[in-house]
């Protein structure tokens, strides 16, 4: 049913007068008539007597029993009855007689809108007049049809922590009972801007919302947009949700209170080491530790040397890495190595140390090297090596590891068949093997020895036939 409101007056009737007092008779006396009219009007809303235009004239004839009328400051109406016919002088024989307003009887004729005495009654259409007066003996007077205010529903949960990257949803419903209002449903942070979430016709039916807020680098964003400065760790933080229409009505707030925690980065963790000797080139140093993030964030552990490019050594939830660097690596003096932890959502810990490379270059009597040898033909079954060497205390050891994919190498020494002359201050040495089947994965493993690092003799040509 439809509702409007209604303003209720008091009534005020319509008094209006009767003339029907009647003539009190005084006698007969002579009356100036010349002042006196033919006829008198009667005002029944004022209950007031006037006299008419047409006035008695001196000299006009009479007959018995005109009338003349008149009146006086009071009100009263004065009549004359002439007692005989003749012509008017200035007075005539008149008997006189009178009467006053305050005889007259009065009646209601209607009523009118009086004082207001209330506004904005609800009502169903047709329980008051449009504007009029009610049986109540009230004037009432329809003005525009009623506005319920529109309620919520709001499902955010109360009291939560957000983290980095946290969704913060604002769902719900609205209703308006008023079919053909425009609904719209805002929110508030922290008493800032009021933002819009949903607009939208009712029909009487709930009309859903839902918008998601994103928390990240301290502040809530709406997609790309911040709809609020950097926010406080430790400190409550406030939501408002309301639906308000375009007739004026407005529900009641809904408050949800919560906290954040802002990223943190990742928390570093580097093992002390001590200094190391008797170290060459080729040797390696490890560097030891551990990487934690605060909220459990997937974690990329990188590191570089100096100004070189970064080399990814840890990529997942955290926990401990090692940095392997050879001593190649690194110059001589002091090397900057900078170990960098970033989190997935950007928050960067890093710790630099400073390792210094220095000592003594000291010859070698003994070393090693090795070389890997790919068959043309995927594998081989018989090596026969050739190593040509300068003449003098350099001794050449040779070892072979043979195995199938996947294997671990296996070292066997390989068989020196024979020394042979070059040329002056040249020797050839000739080292064979024979597997029991053919293998695919073939190293040479090579061992110098010298008596005394005064001397400098070295291998010139190594040579060789797979079979």
């Amino acid at each position: 049913m439809v509702k409007y409101y209604y303003d209720k007056y008091n009534s005020t009737p319509i008094i209006r007068y009767n003339d029907d007092s009647t003539f009190a008779g005084t006698g007969l006396k002579n009356m100036y008539f010349t002042d006196m009219a033919k006829t008198y009007l009667f005002n029944p809303i004022l209950n007031s007597y006037s006299i008419g235009s047409d006035l008695w004239q001196r000299n006009e004839s009479i007959a018995k029993g005109a009338f003349g009328y008149s009146v006086d400051q009071h009100g009263q109406l004065s009549r004359g009855d002439a007692e005989k016919s003749g012509t008017v002088s200035i007075t005539v024989s008149a008997y006189s007689s009178y009467k006053t307003p305050v005889s007259n009887t009065s009646f209601i004729n209607g009523y009118n809108q009086g004082t207001l005495v209330q506004s904005n009654i609800s009502a169903e259409n047709g329980t008051y007049p449009t504007d009029g007066r009610h049986t109540d003996d009230y004037w009432y007077v329809r003005g525009a049809l009623t506005n319920v205010a529109p309620t919520i529903s709001l499902s955010t949960s109360d009291n939560r922590t957000l983290y980095e990257n946290d969704s913060f949803g604002i769902s719900g419903s609205a209703t308006d009972s008023d079919s053909g209002n425009v609904v719209s449903v805002k929110y508030q942070l922290n008493g800032g801007t009021e933002r819009a979430i949903v607009s939208g016709i009712s029909t009487g039916a709930s009309i859903p919302f839902n918008r998601a807020l994103t928390f990240k680098g301290g502040m809530l964003f709406d997609g790309s947009n911040a709809v609020t400065p950097a926010l406080v760790e430790g400190t409550t933080h406030s939501l408002r949700v309301w639906a308000e229409d375009d007739k004026g009505g407005k529900s009641a707030a809904q408050t949800r209170l919560f906290t954040v925690v802002a990223n943190r980065p990742a928390a570093l963790t580097i093992e002390p080491f001590v200094t190391a000797g008797n170290l060459i080139d080729s040797d390696t140093m490890t560097i030891k530790g551990s990487v934690a993030d605060p909220e459990g964030n997937a974690v990329i552990v990188r590191y570089k040397i100096g100004s070189g490019s970064y080399i990814e050594i840890l990529n997942g939830v955290g926990g401990p890495f090692s940095i392997p660097i050879k001593l190649s690596a690194l110059k001589a003096g002091a090397n900057a190595v900078t170990i960098q932890a970033t989190d997935s959502y950007g928050a960067v810990s890093s710790k630099t140390l400073n390792v210094v490379k220095s000592g003594n270059v000291l010859p070698l009597k003994t070393s090693v090297t090795r070389y890997k040898i790919n068959p043309p033909n995927g594998s081989a079954k018989g090596v026969l090596l050739w190593i040509e060497r300068e003449v003098g205390d350099l001794i050449v050891d040779v070892e072979i590891s043979a195995t199938m994919a996947g294997e671990a190498e296996s070292f066997v020494p390989m068989t020196k068949t024979s020394t042979a002359f070059v040329i002056d201050g040249i020797e050839e040495d000739e080292f064979t093997h024979d597997a029991v089947t053919p293998k695919e994965n073939i190293v040479i493993k090579l061992t110098m020895t010298r008596a005394s690092t005064a001397t400098n003799n070295g291998i010139k040509l190594i040579s060789g036939v797979l079979s």
